[in-house]
C-alpha cells in the first residue's frame, strides 16, 4: 500500500538522521506536525499524535509539543510540553509543561504577558545613530 511505503521511507529517513547525529555529534531538529485530530478524543497532544510513521516519535531522543491550552479558562495562551526526553536518564519520560503567552505581531513566545524585551544589537544600533543629525540613506 502507498501508506505502508511512506511509513517505511519515513522510518528509514529517521534512522539516517540518527546515524548522522551520532556520527557528527550534532542535534537535529525535525518539525513534525500532529495528525488532524488527536487520537484519544482530547486536545492534549502526545507523541502518538505525530503524523506519519510511529518511528518518528520512537527514534527521537526528545519530543516537544507546542499548542493551545487544554484546560478551559487557562490564564495563559500556549503550552510547551516536553513529551519525551532521553537526555536526563528517565527512560524517555517527559512531563514538563511551560505555560506561555504568544504575541501575534512579533510572533514571539514568552513566559510573561509584557513582551518587553529586545536584542542587545537593537540598543547598540540606536545608540550608534544618536550622534548623526541626518541618517545618511
Amino acid at each position: 500500500s502507498e501508506d505502508g511505503d511512506l511509513n517505511k521511507l519515513q522510518s528509514a529517513f529517521m534512522k539516517q538522521l540518527k546515524f548522522i547525529a551520532k556520527m557528527y555529534d550534532v542535534i537535529i531538529l525535525l518539525v513534525a506536525h500532529p495528525k488532524k485530530a488527536p487520537t484519544r478524543g482530547t486536545l492534549d497532544i502526545s507523541k502518538e499524535d505525530i503524523a506519519g510513521s510511529s518511528n518518528i516519535g520512537n527514534l527521537s531522543d526528545t519530543i516537544i509539543s507546542y499548542s493551545r491550552p487544554t484546560s478551559e479558562g487557562a490564564d495563559y495562551q500556549r503550552e510547551i510540553k516536553i513529551l519525551k526526553n532521553r537526555w536526563n536518564n528517565d527512560n524517555g519520560v517527559g512531563g514538563v509543561t511551560i505555560n506561555t503567552y504568544f504575541n501575534g505581531s512579533s510572533k514571539r513566545i514568552a513566559e510573561s504577558k509584557t513582551f518587553e524585551f529586545g536584542f542587545e544589537w537593537e540598543q547598540e544600533f540606536r545608540e550608534s545613530i544618536e550622534d548623526y543629525d541626518e541618517i545618511p540613506f
